[in-house]
């Protein structure tokens, strides 16, 4: 009598190295999606960074009085300006290097004076249409009126911009963001 053997259905090794082979191929594009969202994450972390340093900054230089920044110009850290230095009407300085998670930002300041200049042309009253609720009908003199010539009262605004400059570590490209304020003396 013959024995019936039992069912041998199952998988074969080549089978299961085919399916090992598809697995394999449809991952290879997934952990490249994984590496291009690290990489971007990178960068957008060092932007996040030299943003906070460039407010750290722009809020330090703006705390500074127009009377201690115009001309001698004394932050947080140990930046002195003379007067004889800070003779023209622009001056840049270097604040230094700082390096966070081994990325070095330097980050710099320029300082621009500006003096103040107003003027304004009176209004001609001789217009017999002149109405004040319509502006329409204002005319005004061809005559200026200087009130502050740039002269008389020099260097009124000190023009303050903070740079952060440092290299992407992905891209190896210089980066660079600024920001702008202004110091206006207004206490004459």
């Amino acid at each position: 009598m013959r024995k019936e053997l039992p069912s041998r259905e199952g998988v074969t090794l080549v089978e299961v190295m085919m399916a090992f082979l598809i697995l394999a191929m449809s991952l290879l594009p997934v952990s490249s999606m994984i590496g291009f969202g690290h990489r971007g994450t990178q960068k957008d972390f060092q932007m996040v960074k030299a943003q906070e340093l460039l407010i750290e900054k722009m809020n330090q230089t703006g705390a500074i009085p127009f009377r201690k920044a115009n001309p001698l110009i004394t932050s947080g850290t140990s930046i002195k300006l003379s007067s004889s230095i800070f003779t023209g009407t622009t001056y840049g300085v270097t604040l230094g290097k700082i390096t966070q998670n081994g990325i070095d930002y330097t980050v710099s300041l320029t300082l621009t004076r500006y003096p103040v200049t107003f003027s304004y042309r009176p209004v001609n009253f001789a217009n017999l249409n002149y109405d004040l609720n319509l502006p329409d009908t204002w005319s005004f003199s061809s005559e200026r009126n200087d009130v502050y010539d740039g002269t008389s009262f020099p260097y009124k605004v000190l023009k303050v911009m903070v740079e952060v400059d440092w290299i992407d570590t992905i891209t190896k490209n210089n980066q660079k963001i600024d920001a702008l304020t202004f110091i206006v003396d207004l206490e004459d």
